[in-house]
């Protein structure tokens, strides 16, 4: 609520080793495509909707989530970009879908559990109703049970 010059942002950024964000060319580039290789087919055709849980799961490298109620299902960190980061996070996607269990080690991994925890369970997520991506797949599978036993489905 402060009125102050640019020159005092500057000197207080600086002193804290805080930069600003630029626009235009990143300085920092993490892909290298390679034109000899063959590309991946775009199998959903940029579609990212899903009508239910577990039916389409997208991934980063990092992270994969459920595009139905878009919930964290599997991730990993590490201190390197590799293709093993993001295959280790689809493992752990599909054994998190098995069997629910949580083995990590050290603090980084603990951190981002407690935080992916916190996440599909008490992150209001405004492209689905403002509801938590847990909560969302509950109502599907309440109100899919529902349909099913009186028999609309």
């Amino acid at each position: 609520g402060q009125t102050v010059g640019r020159g005092r942002i500057e000197r207080l950024m600086r002193e804290m080793g805080l930069k600003g964000s630029t626009r235009g060319y990143k300085t920092i580039r993490t892909t290298f495509s390679d034109p000899n290789r063959p590309t991946p087919e775009d199998l959903v055709q940029r579609n990212f909707h899903a009508t239910a849980p577990n039916q389409l799961w997208v991934a980063d490298f990092t992270y994969v989530i459920d595009a139905y109620s878009k919930a964290i299902v599997g991730w990993r960190v590490s201190t390197r970009m590799t293709a093993d980061l993001t295959l280790d996070a689809l493992e752990q996607a599909l054994w998190a879908k098995i069997d629910t269990s949580a083995g990590t080690v050290g603090d980084v991994e603990l951190a981002t559990l407690e935080w992916v925890h916190w996440f599909n369970t008490k992150r209001l997520l405004s492209s689905i109703g403002y509801v938590p991506p847990a909560e969302y797949e509950a109502m599907y599978y309440t109100e899919n049970n529902r349909l099913v036993e009186s028999g609309l489905k």
